[in-house]
């Protein structure tokens, strides 16, 4: 799940396209970059695009 900045307490959950080890990368408080989903079918309304 991530917690959008301009949305305090609020989370949301987001597709991860990479199944793999995530280590060191969802820690909370990372930043995040998320895209819309290009496909109209999406059950997500984002997905997680990069850690930064």
């Amino acid at each position: 799940d991530i917690e959008l900045p301009d949305q305090p307490g609020k989370a949301i959950t987001v597709h991860c396209p990479n199944p793999g080890a995530m280590t060191g990368l969802a820690l909370p408080g990372a930043q995040v970059y998320l895209t819309k989903p290009q496909s109209k079918t999406a059950k997500l309304p984002y997905a997680w695009w990069i850690t930064d």
